[in-house]
């Protein structure tokens, strides 16, 4: 399931060559970022999910969430939250996309009380308990790191 459509702050942030970059931070829908982030838009369209792994994901527990806190910005999450996104379209997961600023921090605090250093990480919970990670890049591919935690 999508979490809810929430409204997403935008921060002005320095950038590496000291410009003002606007940001997206916090919770956000699928819709909206997809709708505002092209690259993530076009990397969605692109990704074509292998059947052995939309199988990986029927297997998964039905009382999973997953967190994923990620960045805008940064080319790892570009390239696995569409495939996440993807990955899980159509299915009953449970799930919250927390985008987070240059210093991977959030408006809410939610990246540091979940001690996040990298994007982006894929944080697993079942019956709301965390029972994994997939940090930056998944060992495997994401269904396949997400079964070997159950």
């Amino acid at each position: 399931m999508v979490a809810a459509l929430v409204s997403v702050a935008t921060l002005g942030c320095s950038t590496s060559d000291g410009s003002e970059d606007q940001l997206m931070v916090g919770p956000i829908s699928q819709v909206e970022l997809i709708s505002k982030e092209s690259t993530f838009a076009t990397k969605y369209q692109a990704y074509t999910v292998a059947a052995e792994d939309k199988a990986m994901v029927d297997t998964w527990p039905k009382d999973i969430s997953v967190d994923v806190y990620f960045g805008t910005w940064c080319h790892d999450s570009q390239r696995e939250v569409p495939r996440f996104l993807k990955l899980i379209a159509g299915k009953n997961i449970n799930y919250q996309l927390i985008a987070l600023n240059y210093e991977k921090q959030d408006l809410e605090g939610l990246a540091t009380a979940n001690n996040i250093k990298r994007t982006p990480t894929f944080v697993v919970k079942q019956q709301g308990k965390e029972v994994g990670r997939i940090i930056e890049i998944p060992k495997v591919s994401i269904a396949a790191d997400i079964t070997a935690m159950f």
